[in-house]
């Protein structure tokens, strides 16, 4: 297995816990309150939403995804979790993938993973209903990063669904 095959396979193990522990935090509404797992559904189950909120712990990310969505007239950002349809969460890493030697200079080559899930509150109290889910990489600089890549296919799949023409 080459390091970088090994490097990827660390990082989706990693996101995919990243992906959990997200879920988990979402179902939490108090100190007392039950964990339940998540549910699942369909990308239809959103489509007369209108108003989303961005999860996510990297402000550049935020900014990328907000921008994303803008430039798309049937969702609406807001700042408060209480005020949205949905919740669109979006986890990213970068990893090393090697390094090249460039006449003496050792350079560091870098890959750059994310994953995005939309969400709806589940049937139970403290549970969570996911709808659409994915991942994407950025394997050189000058790629769209992974937050904008998979906030352009969640348009997609989120127009498609409301069976609207691209």
């Amino acid at each position: 297995m080459s390091l970088l095959s090994h490097q990827v396979e660390t990082f989706m193990r990693m996101m995919k816990l990243v992906f959990l522990v997200t879920i988990l935090m979402l179902c939490i509404s108090s100190a007392n309150a039950q964990i339940a797992p998540p549910e699942y559904g369909a990308i239809v189950k959103i489509v007369s939403s209108h108003k989303v909120y961005i999860y996510t712990d990297n402000l550049k990310a935020y900014d990328h995804i907000a921008k994303a969505l803008s430039k798309y007239d049937g969702l609406q950002v807001v700042s408060k979790i209480e005020e949205s349809d949905f919740v669109l969460s979006f986890n990213g890493e970068t990893i090393k993938t090697g390094s090249t030697d460039n006449n003496g200079y050792i350079t560091d080559m870098h890959k750059l993973l994310g994953g995005m899930f939309a969400a709806l509150p589940g049937s139970s109290p403290n549970s969570q209903r996911i709808v659409w889910h994915t991942e994407k990489s950025t394997a050189f600089r000058w790629g769209k990063d992974p937050e904008v890549k998979c906030t352009q296919e969640f348009i997609k799949a989120f127009q498609k669904a409301k069976g609207e023409k691209k």
